[in-house]
C-alpha cells in the first residue's frame, strides 16, 4: 500500500487520498462536518465501491496529514504558481516540504 496523493478539496470539508494497492489506484474521499465523518471509495475506473478489506485498519486521516499535496495557483503572474507536498513523520515529528 502506497499513498500517491493527498489533498484538501471543497473548502476543507472534503479530503482526498489516492492509494496504490497491488497495482491499482483507489481514491478515498473523506468528508468531515460537525463531528460526523464518512468516506466514499472509488476504484481506478472511478466506479463507486465499498471500502476495501485491506483499508479496514488504516488511519485514513493520519495518512492524509502525513502526505498533503498543496498548491498556490491562480496568481496574476502564472510563473508564481507553486505546488508542493507537505510531509510529516509521526515517529520523529519531523516536518518538511518538497516542491513538485
Amino acid at each position: 500500500m502506497k499513498v500517491i496523493g493527498a489533498r484538501e478539496r471543497i473548502m476543507e470539508t472534503c479530503y482526498t487520498l489516492e492509494i496504490e494497492y497491488e497495482g491499482k489506484v483507489y481514491t478515498c474521499n473523506m468528508y468531515s462536518s460537525d463531528n460526523n465523518s464518512y468516506t466514499d471509495w472509488y476504484d481506478d475506473n472511478w466506479k463507486l465501491i465499498t471500502q476495501p478489506d485491506w483499508a479496514d485498519d488504516l488511519d485514513l486521516w493520519q495518512l492524509h496529514d502525513e502526505n498533503m499535496h498543496k498548491g498556490d495557483r491562480g496568481n496574476y503572474d502564472p510563473s508564481m504558481d507553486r505546488y508542493w507536498i507537505e510531509y510529516h513523520c509521526p515517529d520523529c515529528g519531523k516536518f518538511w516540504t518538497e516542491d513538485q
